[in-house]
């Protein structure tokens, strides 16, 4: 499980997967930005990241025509894709700690290499960003505020979430 592994070994393992397989995976990179306004659009977290699931095998589809692909369960709801005329004859499976199977555990270690290369590049343009939810990210993001102003912030972090409702609240 990607969440159990610390960030210098999720960007070892991606190294990895990339190089022995630089052709399996698709990036559907959502940054805070682009997150706000799609949460904007769905108003729903599991909508977004069924939206979200749905364009990374959108992507593949066509390279490797599955005929099943698993993927962590977000909710009840099929994936967007899997309502489409073009993967009728695909076995969607969605369940609780896909991680098991390699893909989804590899894919799950793709997405969160690439969350710490947006944290680090951040970090490398001045900008002290933490992970998470507790006082100290709630400090780092209220001197981002003070010194950038709002329409900065809103570009770093997801508005929805409570750390930046404090924010905006004080």
């Amino acid at each position: 499980d990607s969440k159990e592994l610390y960030d210098s070994k999720i960007d070892e393992l991606a190294k990895i997967i990339k190089t022995k397989f630089p052709k399996n995976y698709s990036n559907v990179i959502i940054n805070p930005e682009k997150y706000n306004q799609l949460y904007n659009e769905f108003k729903n977290l599991n909508k977004l990241l069924n939206w979200g699931h749905s364009k990374v095998i959108e992507n593949l589809f066509p390279i490797f025509k599955p005929q099943t692909v698993i993927v962590d369960q977000l909710s009840k709801t099929p994936l967007n894709i899997a309502l489409k005329n073009n993967v009728a004859n695909v076995d969607f499976i969605q369940m609780p700690e896909a991680e098991k199977y390699v893909g989804v555990a590899a894919a799950s270690i793709l997405a969160r290499n690439e969350l710490n290369k947006w944290f680090n590049k951040k970090n490398y343009d001045g900008f002290k960003i933490l992970k998470g939810a507790s006082k100290e990210v709630e400090i780092s993001a209220k001197n981002i505020f003070i010194k950038y102003g709002k329409e900065t912030l809103e570009k770093l972090v997801k508005l929805h979430f409570k750390t930046a409702q404090k924010i905006f609240e004080n």
